[in-house]
């Protein structure tokens, strides 16, 4: 539920995934948290049927587009996705099309 507060320009971004097994059908959420720890914004959606790392990254995105929309200029994220933070911290490089 959204923060009757304004959201700071700086702000933290976690981001999570869950699949059920049985029918294959993720979500993922997150939240945008100020940096005394008050939680700004709530997000979840349902996506469908996907791989984890698809999942991973449209809980990034939505993060990042949540971010965007309340005029966040300076985010920190947060993710249980090692694919995710070894890409954005340049450890690891995404393959690309041949």
């Amino acid at each position: 539920m959204p923060s009757a507060t304004t959201t700071p320009t700086t702000a933290r971004c976690s981001t999570s995934t869950a699949a059920r097994e049985a029918t294959r059908t993720v979500a993922i959420g997150g939240r945008l948290v100020s940096p005394d720890g008050e939680v700004q914004e709530e997000f979840s959606d349902t996506i469908g049927t996907t791989t984890n790392n698809v999942a991973e990254y449209q809980a990034l995105i939505a993060g990042l587009e949540l971010a965007l929309d309340r005029n966040v200029s300076k985010l920190t994220v947060h993710s249980d996705s090692e694919l995710i933070c070894r890409q954005l911290t340049g450890a690891t490089r995404s393959k690309t099309s041949a």
